[in-house]
């Protein structure tokens, strides 16, 4: 699973809006060119896992994110049980639209594209250990 040449400067870039697009660019070169060719070809190029929270939840709660000693926090405070600040809601047109733009990006670039069951919209706010995503009683 590709967090650290894929997942981690997306969340500064994109999801927290913490890192400019010139030290993003770096940041993703410079990790996917430390792999051989061949390796970054098949590297699983994913956001959300089961060890974290939905995309469109990290884009709920990431704008404004503060980083400790200058690194991409990724996955730290990412549910309501472990922030009382957390924010549990749908996301608005545009975090949406950064959403949108992520998965775009995540189809397109160097890699196979991975995508983890609950990430698509719809689901609700949290990690996959909430009822976010739970069928009703009826099915």
């Amino acid at each position: 699973m590709n967090y650290n040449a894929f997942a981690i400067p997306v969340k500064g870039y994109l999801v927290d809006d913490n890192i400019g697009p010139s030290k993003f660019v770096n940041l993703t070169n410079e990790r996917r060119e430390s792999f051989p060719p061949a390796v970054a070809y098949v590297m699983q190029n994913l956001i959300d896992s089961h060890d974290t929270d939905r995309l469109a939840s990290m884009i709920v709660n990431g704008e404004g994110t503060q980083y400790e000693n200058g690194e991409i926090s990724f996955n730290t405070n990412n549910d309501a049980r472990a922030s009382s600040t957390y924010r549990i809601r749908k996301p608005n047109d545009r975090e949406r639209d950064i959403q949108r733009l992520i998965v775009l990006f995540q189809m397109t670039y160097v890699g196979a594209p991975m995508i983890i069951t609950g990430a698509k919209p719809g689901c609700g706010a949290g990690t996959i250990r909430t009822t976010g995503c739970r069928w009703s009683g009826r099915t």
